[in-house]
């Protein structure tokens, strides 16, 4: 193949995305028939006319599945669901604000750097695109009610503005329940100086997630806790997967370790200003642990290694070391890495350890009397930890301040079969721990969060809504 055909062969195919998303831009025509096809072919959407009275939802999908914990609440089929791919919006949001793309970290990035005035004039080009892309969803699915995950990410500020600019009902079900002392402290401040809209109702999962935007200025009779939907799971057994329904790499022959990845910055972010040290050495520490059960006991024990929906923010620098490392063992196939398609909540059930460092995954083991292994050392986690996630404190996981005391105490468990037993103390300190973040657990959340749509629907269709 010459140079020539090589070089169009590589550019013709972007070139080819490109105008398509131009098209989708300028179009109607072809904006609609983007959006159609985009939900139509939606692997969870099923779409049918109005039947009845019936509420229709229009839901942005997150990776997890998030608001199909909704539908499954919904035994009276009161409500019909449309879910909202991201493809919808993202990739003309990527094109818009391309100078913003290259300027954002690898971890939560503060809303100050999206609201910097450069970029104004991009981020009202995407609101115009949202507005229409909107209003032909309004019309094509006959939507009484919007759905959102998320409050404050970057793009998802200008969809809210959008609905509100069109004065469609809009419902934010916020999936970030958890905040540090000092995402609170650093995050808050700025929310309260430039959050410029609302949500006809912010939907979140206890007090302290309450408490987080009630800082940051929002409206405290405009926010609900209901719980974390979610964590409906725990009390939905016909839900469960288990074994190879999870993934087909897992042996049914092995224990099971479970270590939640994370990132140079996790639970860092942009909170501590200046500060230009990471957890890469703490990451290096826990790979070296994992490639020393794979070495020692990888006959008998599997390693399920659970990386996030945007595995960027967990990615460990060296990695790719580790893997060289990894391939020269004899069990290599007893580490299995898994992704967002894997329920992390399966992934904790069928485990017989659950391992990491700062991660809603830890508070997630705590709904069941499993062994959790928490760990942190070395002079950031000392000069930091008051202000990170409080695993160190109490008896709700099994904290390790070295990685000495961690192997020799994963070495006891592994060779004793791990047997584990909780006392009653350290089950009093997980059900604390985790009702500190996750209010109401009770299996309900979905049904509160229907209740909500319900609600809303009721005030539009009778003209009381605000």
């Amino acid at each position: 193949m010459s140079t020539v055909k090589k070089i169009l062969k590589r550019i013709l195919p972007s070139a080819a995305i490109e105008l398509r998303f131009d098209l989708v831009i300028s179009s109607r025509f072809f904006r609609n028939n983007f959006i159609r096809k985009t939900i139509d072919s939606f692997g969870e959407n099923r779409p049918s006319p109005r039947v009845g009275s019936q509420i229709r939802v229009a839901a942005l999908w997150e990776v997890d599945g998030t608001f199909l914990w909704a539908q499954r609440a919904d035994s009276e089929q009161a409500f019909f669901f449309i879910h909202l791919p991201r493809g919808i919006f993202d990739p003309i949001w990527r094109k818009l604000l391309k100078s913003y793309n290259q300027a954002s970290n690898l971890g939560e990035s503060s809303l100050e750097n999206y609201y910097n005035p450069r970029f104004s004039g991009d981020r009202e080009q995407f609101r115009k695109y949202c507005k229409e892309a909107l209003t032909t969803i309004k019309q094509l699915y006959d939507i009484d009610v919007f759905l959102l995950p998320k409050l404050n990410d970057d793009w998802i500020t200008d969809l809210i503005k959008s609905l509100r600019e069109l004065r469609y009902p809009v419902i934010v079900n916020d999936r970030e329940s958890i905040s540090t002392a000092k995402r609170v402290e650093i995050y808050s401040p700025i929310l309260k100086r430039i959050l410029d809209f609302q949500a006809d109702r912010l939907l979140v999962s206890s007090q302290h997630h309450k408490d987080f935007f009630v800082h940051g200025g929002y409206p405290e009779e405009g926010i609900e806790v209901i719980g974390k939907i979610n964590y409906d799971y725990w009390f939905s057994p016909q839900h469960w997967r288990d074994g190879k329904d999870i993934h087909p790499s897992l042996d049914p022959a092995k224990k099971k370790i479970m270590f939640f990845s994370f990132g140079s910055k996790s639970y860092m972010n942009f909170f501590y200003p200046g500060e230009t040290r990471n957890w890469d050495y703490l990451s290096q520490d826990f790979h070296d642990l994992l490639l020393w059960v794979i070495e020692e006991y990888g006959d008998k024990v599997q390693v399920l290694y659970k990386s996030g929906a945007k595995p960027h923010r967990d990615y460990f620098p060296g990695f790719d070391e580790f893997a060289k490392k990894l391939d020269k063992l004899q069990h290599r196939e007893s580490f299995v890495s898994l992704g967002v398609s894997c329920s992390s909540l399966d992934l904790i059930r069928n485990s017989d350890l659950i391992m990491g460092f700062q991660t809603s995954g830890l508070i997630e083991a705590m709904y069941t009397k499993k062994p959790i292994y928490a760990g942190g050392w070395g002079a950031l986690f000392e000069d930091i930890k008051d202000t990170l996630l409080p695993f160190h404190v109490g008896s709700s996981v099994n904290f390790f301040a070295s990685p000495e005391t961690m192997k020799a105490d994963l070495k006891r468990l592994i060779e004793n079969d791990f047997k584990f037993e909780l006392s009653a103390q350290e089950v009093s300190d997980r059900e604390k721990f985790r009702s500190f973040y996750f209010e109401k657990n009770d299996g309900k959340a979905g049904q509160r969060l229907l209740g909500e749509l319900r609600d809303l629907a009721k005030k539009e269709r009778h003209g009381t809504r605000k």
